[in-house]
């Protein structure tokens, strides 16, 4: 996997919006040091699947579009 397109992927959405905390598998391409270092100089919290531990995704993923959800429906 390359790092760039998603080092590229997450300079353009920081542009737009700053997490408090940011979450993945265990990609390599998210745990390259120059992905990491941008997040940890933007001061976001990294949050990471454990190993073989897939379903700890679904906590992260499931939240997201409920929250989308809710702001539709306002």
């Amino acid at each position: 996997m390359e790092k760039s397109l998603t080092i590229t992927a997450l300079e353009k959405g920081l542009k737009q919006y700053v997490p408090e905390i940011h979450h993945s598998d265990q990609g390599v391409q998210y745990a390259a040091n120059d992905y990491v270092q941008l997040l940890e100089e933007n001061e976001i919290a990294i949050s990471m699947a454990g190993v073989g531990k897939a379903y700890e995704n679904g906590y992260a993923v499931r939240f997201v579009p409920t929250r989308k959800a809710k702001r539709l429906i306002r």
